[in-house]
C-alpha cells in the first residue's frame, strides 16, 4: 500500500494548485481586459500642418481602429490607415498613458507632376491624389519606373542653371536610354543626350545669355550633342546650324 501523505507534502501541493489557479484567472483578467472595453480611448490627438488635410479626417480614420481598449489598439493598423489617405507622406503613432491616441502626419509636398496622372514631391516620391492633373503652375515630368528621384535632382541642377537666363523649364523627361530632353516656358525645346551633362549644361547658359531677347524668342531648339557646340533651329527657318562652343554668338539658320 501507499503511505499517505505527509503534512508537509499536502501544503505543498496546496500551494502549487493555489499558484496554477492564481495564474490562470490572471491570464483570464489580462484577456478580458484586453478584450473589453477597460481603460477605453477616450481621446485621439492629430497634429501636423494640415495643408491639404485636416484633423477630422485623421481623427475619424483612426477612430474605427481604436475601440478595443488602452492595450487593445494595433498602432501599426492605425498608421497604415492613416498612411493610405491621400496626400499623407507618413505617420507617426504612439498611446499616451491612460487614454490618449496621439497621431503626427507629414504631408506630401508637390513639386511637379510625374508621367500620367500622378505627382511627384521634393523628395522624389510619387504619388497620386484625386484631381493631380487638374494642379497648375507645376513642372511635367516623366521618366522610366524607379526614375523620379533621378529627374527631381537634375531638375534642380536645370532651374539653378537657367536662373541667370530668365528661362524656368516647362517640361524634363528622361527616356529609357538616359537621354534628357526639356522644353522651357519659352517654348524653347533642348536636347540634352545622355553623357556630359556638366559641359552641355554651361553650353546651353552661355549660348542663352550671349543671344540678345529678341532673338532667343525666335528660338525653337537647341541641340546640345556635339562634342565642342551646339545646334540651334530657329522660327524663321527649319534648317539647323551647328555652332562651334567658341563662337561668339549664336549663328542661326535665319
Amino acid at each position: 500500500m501507499k503511505s499517505p501523505l505527509r503534512t508537509s507534502e499536502l501544503i505543498g501541493l496546496t500551494c502549487v494548485l493555489l499558484v496554477s489557479l492564481l495564474a490562470a484567472l490572471g491570464a483570464l483578467g489580462a484577456r478580458s481586459i484586453l478584450a473589453s472595453q477597460h481603460l477605453p480611448i477616450r481621446w485621439v490627438e492629430a497634429s501636423g500642418p494640415f495643408e491639404r488635410v485636416t484633423a477630422e479626417q485623421i481623427r475619424s480614420t483612426a477612430a474605427a481602429l481604436v475601440d478595443g481598449g488602452f492595450f487593445a489598439v494595433d498602432l501599426d493598423q492605425v498608421r497604415l490607415s492613416i498612411e493610405a489617405l491621400p496626400w499623407i507622406r507618413s505617420a507617426g503613432v504612439r498611446k499616451r498613458w491612460p487614454d490618449t491616441i496621439s497621431i503626427r502626419v507629414l504631408e506630401h509636398e508637390p513639386l511637379a507632376h510625374w508621367g500620367d496622372g500622378q505627382l511627384v514631391s521634393q523628395a522624389g516620391e510619387v504619388f497620386s491624389v484625386d484631381g493631380a492633373s487638374q494642379i497648375g503652375g507645376m513642372v511635367r515630368l516623366t521618366g522610366p519606373d524607379g526614375s523620379a528621384p533621378r529627374v527631381v535632382r537634375f531638375l534642380s541642377v536645370l532651374q539653378q542653371n537657367l536662373s541667370a537666363t530668365g528661362q524656368d523649364v516647362m517640361t524634363l523627361s528622361l527616356s529609357d536610354r538616359g537621354a534628357w530632353t526639356a522644353t522651357l516656358t519659352s517654348g524653347l525645346e533642348i536636347q540634352f543626350g545622355s553623357t556630359d551633362m556638366e559641359a552641355r549644361l554651361n553650353r546651353l547658359v552661355i549660348a542663352l545669355r550671349r543671344l540678345p531677347e529678341a532673338d532667343r524668342r525666335q528660338l525653337l531648339s537647341l541641340d546640345l550633342r556635339y562634342p565642342n557646340g551646339l545646334a540651334a533651329r530657329w522660327a524663321q527657318d527649319s534648317a539647323v546650324a551647328q555652332i562651334d562652343e567658341t563662337s561668339a554668338s549664336l549663328a542661326g539658320g535665319n
